[in-house]
């Protein structure tokens, strides 16, 4: 990764703003692909459902507007305690909830 190479000696280092960019610089395409896939299968499942109340279609967007804040600020979701518990709180929800609806069709 870039943290193991001393390069502030001869350059002008600052963070990547972008959650995705740094995590493929920082840790490889491995722990990148895990992120994707695991962002793949939450919406997934969301689309599973569907998006027919009004709970799931504001879970989902608070699920997005997360992702989209990755791109700019990389400690936002996955560094601050705050914002990250507001987004698991939101996937927990939609993940609770699409079992329970599965389990009342079956």
């Amino acid at each position: 990764g870039i943290k193991n190479v001393n390069i502030e000696a001869i350059a002008f280092v600052d963070e990547i703003h972008n959650f995705w960019i740094k995590t493929i610089a920082e840790s490889g395409l491995v722990v990148f692909s895990f992120y994707v896939v695991f962002v793949y299968l939450i919406f997934k499942k969301i689309r599973n459902i569907g998006i027919k109340n009004n709970i799931y279609y504001l879970t989902f967007l608070l699920i997005l507007a997360g992702l989209i804040e990755t791109m700019f600020e990389p400690n936002a979701l996955f560094g601050s305690f705050q914002n990250s518990a507001v987004w698991w709180l939101g996937v927990a929800v939609i993940l609770f909830n699409s079992n329970k609806i599965q389990n009342q069709l079956i």
